[in-house]
């Protein structure tokens, strides 16, 4: 009896195990798996790809502006120049609009987290400096160039600055915690890595 009562207790419990805990742990695995790959990806976004259309867009807007209302250059040659900035603005617009995207995606792990909000402010932040030069123009002036080197310069600033924020979660690549307490081992650990990170830098 004994023997028939264990044989059906470890049965329930393999049971158990295979149709909830087994699924379950496959679940929160899959679920981390794609969490990673999209932090991956904004991290990437932020680092390189975001960096290189930020250049690209401002060393078209130099040259474009500059020969704009140029009697210098060849008409053609003034289109062109125009062209290429209106393609380096595009791409540029599509990358603030994935980085949205991968940004409301990584949130969904731990939503409630409150790193969350300080790194949807940061992207929020750099999204409204890169707005303005949407509209493809700056008005004529003497100072120009400058105007557009000042413009640029902020948005790089805003850039690294979100970069920073969001390195935070990316480099330990742990989901934040929830709690209060967990919160600010979270922010002490963070400070620790950005001043292992400057001092890394500064060697």
């Amino acid at each position: 009896m004994n023997v028939l009562l264990g044989g059906l207790i470890t049965l329930a419990v393999t049971a158990l195990v295979q149709i909830l805990i087994i699924p379950w742990v496959q679940r929160r695995t899959r679920r981390l798996e794609r969490w990673e790959k999209d932090m991956v990806e904004l991290a990437t976004l932020l680092h390189e790809e975001l960096p290189q259309a930020v250049s690209d867009a401002y060393q078209t807007a130099v040259l474009h502006f500059s020969v704009k209302d140029s009697e210098l250059h060849e008409e053609e040659f003034r289109k062109e120049m125009s062209d290429q900035h209106n393609a380096a603005i595009i791409e540029l617009h599509k990358l603030t609009t994935r980085m949205h995207l991968l940004n409301r995606r990584v949130r969904l792990m731990k939503p409630n987290a409150p790193v969350w909000s300080a790194v949807t402010a940061r992207i929020q932040h750099l999204d409204k400096t890169i707005r303005p030069v949407y509209a493809l123009h700056i008005p004529k002036s003497e100072n120009r160039i400058a105007d557009i080197n000042s413009q640029w310069e902020e948005i790089r600033k805003d850039l690294v600055t979100a970069q920073e924020r969001l390195d935070s979660i990316a480099i330990p690549m742990k989901p934040p915690p929830t709690t209060r307490l967990g919160t600010r081992a979270y922010r002490r650990r963070r400070r620790r890595l950005m001043r292992q990170l400057s001092q890394g830098e500064d060697r």
